[in-house]
C-alpha cells in the first residue's frame, strides 16, 4: 500500500494547517497586476460565448475532437456544463489505454461511470456514494462501493479492499470542505506513483482551495543552504524533505477544478546528475 498506513495522518495534520489570510500581504503585487491589466488591450471582439444545446444533445464546434468528448456527447455526464471534459482530455489522453483503476467520488446516475468505462477500455470503474440506489449502476467493469467520503474507517476499508494503486481520482462528491480534504488525504497516498487526482467543483472552498495552492511550495522545494546554481545536480532531495515534497510533481488549476499530479520529485527529471563533469 506504499505506506498509505501511516502516510495519511500526516498529510491530514499537514492539510489542516490551513493558511490564515492575515498572515498573507499581497497588495503590492495585486496593485502591480491591476496597473499592468489596464495597460492590455481589450479583446472583447474576439471573445464570444460558446453556446450549446440546453439539452446538451449537441457540443459546441470548437470543443469538439477527442474521443471523451465524444463519449461525454453520448453519455452527458453532469460535468460537462463546467466544461471539464475538454481540460480532462488534455491529462487522461495520453494514459488512456495504461489506465487499470479510476475511482469517481460522487455517482447519482450511472453517466459519469458509463462514460469513464468505454474512455479507459482497461479500467475497472470504481463509484463511491452515500446513496445505496447508486449499487443498481455495477455492472461489467464498474463497481460501485456505498459509504462516506468523510468516513476514514469506510475510506480505509474501501482501499483494502480495492488494493489501492489507483490511476486516476475524480472528486465529484460532497463538495465540502471536510469531504474534500479528507478524502485526498487517504486517496492521494493510496494513488499509484503517477497517478492523477482531480477535485471539481471547488466554488465555495476557500480553505480547500488555498491548500491546494500552498502544495506549489512542495513541488518547488528547496533544500536549506543548497545553491541555486546547481540546480543541474539536484538529483535527490535531503532528509528534511517531507512526503509531500517528493511525490507531487504537477498542480494545474481550471475554473472550479483542480488536478494533481504524483510522481517522484526531483527523480523524474532524466536530465539532473550526480556528479559534476570533470574538468581537464
Amino acid at each position: 500500500m506504499h505506506g498509505s498506513d501511516f502516510i495519511p495522518p500526516i498529510l491530514m495534520r499537514a492539510l489542516l494547517q490551513l493558511i490564515e489570510p492575515s498572515r498573507l500581504d499581497f497588495s503590492t503585487t495585486k496593485r502591480d497586476l491591476a496597473g499592468v491589466a489596464r495597460l492590455m488591450p481589450r479583446d472583447d471582439e474576439n471573445r464570444t460565448f460558446a453556446r450549446f444545446d440546453p439539452q446538451w444533445e449537441a457540443e459546441p464546434t470548437w470543443n469538439q475532437g477527442s474521443a471523451l468528448q465524444r463519449l461525454a456527447a453520448k453519455h452527458k455526464p453532469s460535468k460537462r456544463a463546467h466544461n471539464y471534459i475538454a481540460r480532462y482530455a488534455l491529462h487522461f489522453d495520453p494514459i488512456r489505454e495504461s489506465v487499470k483503476s479510476v475511482v469517481e467520488i460522487g455517482v447519482q446516475r450511472p453517466n459519469s461511470l458509463l462514460m469513464w468505462e468505454e474512455y479507459f477500455p482497461n479500467a475497472v470503474v470504481h463509484g463511491i456514494d452515500i446513496d445505496p440506489a447508486c449499487k443498481a449502476f455495477a455492472g461489467d467493469r464498474r463497481q460501485v462501493h456505498i459509504g462516506d467520503q468523510k468516513d476514514v474507517t469506510f475510506l480505509r476499508r474501501f482501499i483494502g479492499q480495492t488494493g489501492g494503486n489507483f490511476d486516476v481520482v475524480i472528486d465529484d462528491g460532497e463538495h465540502s470542505e471536510q469531504a474534500i480534504l479528507t478524502s485526498f488525504a487517504w486517496l492521494f497516498p493510496a494513488l499509484q506513483s503517477h497517478g492523477i487526482y482531480a477535485v471539481e467543483d471547488l466554488i465555495y472552498t476557500p480553505n480547500a482551495r488555498s491548500i491546494f495552492r500552498s502544495l506549489e511550495e512542495h513541488i518547488n522545494y528547496w533544500p536549506r543552504g543548497f545553491p541555486g546554481g546547481d540546480w543541474p545536480y539536484l538529483h535527490e532531495f535531503d532528509q528534511a524533505a517531507t512526503w509531500l515534497d517528493r511525490n507531487i510533481v504537477g498542480l494545474h488549476f481550471y475554473r472550479y477544478l483542480t488536478i494533481i499530479n504524483r510522481g517522484y520529485n526531483p527523480e523524474d527529471n532524466p536530465y539532473l546528475r550526480s556528479e559534476r563533469p570533470k574538468t581537464a
